[in-house]
């Protein structure tokens, strides 16, 4: 898989990632990462998981990534990986290895996938995660803000009765995910997470969030 070091890039085999695995208690992947400064913030506070951090766009990733490979006391991390693929086409090498998944935020495919929800894109998450693996999904969209992208992707109103639908839950199983938690928060819960694009959303105009969580079970 391909995975930045600093500013550059690189090919990142499956026994290299088994190499950090051992020296961790969990693995965690977080998918559509973004700037990589939620996962970055997650793997400083919690030195005994292993972070993998995904995203498309390679730009987006490089100052983290640059960052996380200094010395230790200059920000410098060893429980990082940031990693450049999409949910449609998730590395082999990540294929069983997580035990906990997540995705904040998300935008583009992503947001449909886990709106629609559609099944083929939450298989790929599944190939990813360990057994039972925990999933946390956090989103949000208002029609008086993004209607743009609404209609560009043909999104539904969301709710915690839409979330909580049985079409909703039933498509979510049928992909293996197993929800046990819906929770529906404002601007407020959003100003704990890190990333620019939380930062825009938390101090931005006041909207609704909702989390989706539960197991995902292969």
């Amino acid at each position: 898989m391909q995975v930045l070091e600093g500013s550059k890039t690189r090919e990142f085999s499956r026994e290299e990632l088994y190499t950090l695995k051992e020296s961790s208690l969990k693995v965690h992947i977080d998918i559509g990462t973004g700037d990589g400064r939620n996962v970055y913030k997650a793997a400083r506070n919690d030195p005994d998981t292993l972070y993998i951090g995904i995203d498309p766009v390679r730009e987006n990733m490089t100052e983290i990534a640059v960052k996380s490979r200094k010395k230790p006391a200059k920000g410098g991390l060893n429980n990082l990986i940031l990693t450049i693929a999409s949910v449609e086409h998730m590395p082999e090498e990540l294929f069983g290895i997580a035990d906990s998944v997540s995705v904040y935020f998300p935008w583009g495919t992503l947001l449909e996938t886990v709106i629609k929800p559609i099944e083929e894109n939450l298989l790929h998450i599944s190939e990813i995660a360990a057994p039972d693996a925990a999933f946390t999904f956090i989103t949000t969209y208002s029609d008086s803000y993004e209607e743009g992208e609404i209609t560009r992707r043909d999104l539904p109103p969301i709710s915690m009765e839409y979330f909580q639908s049985q079409e909703y839950v039933r498509m979510m199983k049928s992909a293996g995910f197993i929800i046990t938690e819906i929770e529906e928060y404002d601007n407020e819960f959003v100003k704990q997470f890190n990333s620019m694009w939380a930062k825009r959303l938390a101090f931005g105009r006041k909207r609704s969030f909702y989390r989706i969580a539960g197991m995902i079970k292969k």
